[in-house]
């Protein structure tokens, strides 16, 4: 077993998943890594359990940790560059040091300093060097597999699929109060969701008002607003806004959803730790499926899919489930089940662990 005081997971690649926890402070509490306060980096929560590398120790040539685990995002690196994480890396390698790299994503949207000529050679080249320099490639979703498979990158078999677990655990707070007979949640931001599914869930408020309240949880709420009333044009009547909320009452937003809303424009993934945090609170899901989405969340208990694009199909599902609390109840059980099976921690953990212990 790695000497997990000297195990390294680095933030610094990972970024926050919308706003609300750090992926790398839940994989590290999960593997029960402790760190030198020395090399303690800054924390949201203030926890000591991972460390932000600065620039000056990831050149260090007397840092050897005993195992090095990175989250990487090509978002982290704009225009590619990855040179000074990537030297580090083979300083590692060399010395027999195990880094396993958990891909999220490949192709990050091209815009902003991404859309330009170019942009995909270099993104491929700086993956390439990420996966050259790792002893184990771990993908979140089936997609990215396929992509680095089809991109020249790495066999497909020599990639380990392990999902993403919840940012958000369940506090002991209690639902937030309902305001109507029927609560729906949205968690995630905006440019994550089908625009047309969207007007289509506002034109459902709108035909059951007073009886059905929409809550939209976001890392910003006032974002979430201004797409909403502003580039959507839609009225706020029976919408909440959420952002800013710390761990505890974002759960009790979530716990207080009678059905959670996923219309992923790319569909549901087993990268999405806003999907699976409504798993983990129990919640039945009316969501999408698209290319993103694997065989692992199709034909489940917990989720009621329609293919990207499919509105009515969408809506179809989200007004059955609300004219059925039976058939949600038995959903919500099929949730909490499927999260304990394939997303809790300590499953994640012990998948981490043992690409380790090879």
């Amino acid at each position: 077993m790695p000497n997990h005081e000297r195990l390294v997971l680095s933030p610094a690649l990972a970024g926050r998943f919308d706003g609300i926890g750090d992926y790398s402070e839940r994989l590290a509490a999960a593997l029960s890594v402790t760190a030198p306060a020395s090399l303690v980096g800054r924390g949201s929560a203030g926890l000591p359990t991972w460390l932000a590398l600065s620039d000056d120790l990831w050149r260090s040539q007397e840092f050897l940790p005993s195992a090095v685990c990175l989250q990487y995002y090509p978002h982290a690196f704009p225009g590619g560059d990855g040179r000074a994480v990537i030297g580090w890396l083979r300083n590692l390698r060399r010395r027999g040091v195990p880094v396993i790299t958990t891909m999220h994503a490949i192709w990050p949207p091209l815009n902003g300093s991404l859309r330009r000529a170019g942009a995909r050679f270099v993104l491929r080249r700086q993956a390439r060097r990420f996966i050259t320099h790792s002893s184990h490639v771990v993908c979140t979703q089936e997609r990215n597999i396929r992509e680095l498979a089809e991109a020249g990158l790495i066999d497909a078999n020599r990639v380990r699929l392990i999902p993403v677990g919840s940012n958000i655990e369940r506090g002991e707070l209690p639902p937030m109060e309902a305001r109507s007979a029927h609560t729906l949640t949205l968690f995630g931001q905006p440019a994550a969701f089908h625009g047309p599914t969207m007007l289509a869930i506002a034109a459902l408020l709108a035909r059951r008002r007073w009886s059905v309240t929409l809550r939209w949880l976001n890392r910003s709420k006032d974002e979430a607003r201004r797409v909403w009333s502003g580039a959507l044009g839609l009225p706020d009547t029976d919408v909440e806004f959420f952002g800013g909320l710390d761990i505890p009452h974002a759960s009790a937003v979530l716990v207080s959803g009678h059905l959670a809303l996923a219309p992923y424009v790319d569909g549901v993934s087993t990268r999405r730790t806003t999907l699976v945090a409504h798993l983990q609170h129990g919640r039945p899901v009316a969501g999408t499926d698209g290319e993103s989405t694997g065989v692992l969340l199709r034909d489940q208990r917990a989720l009621l899919l329609s293919p990207v694009g499919d509105v009515e199909g969408f809506i179809r599902h989200v007004e059955r489930l609300l004219d059925d609390p039976a058939a949600g109840a038995m959903m919500a059980k099929a949730a909490r089940a499927l999260y304990e099976a394939e997303f809790a921690w300590p499953r994640i953990a012990a998948a981490y662990t043992s690409l380790l212990l090879e």
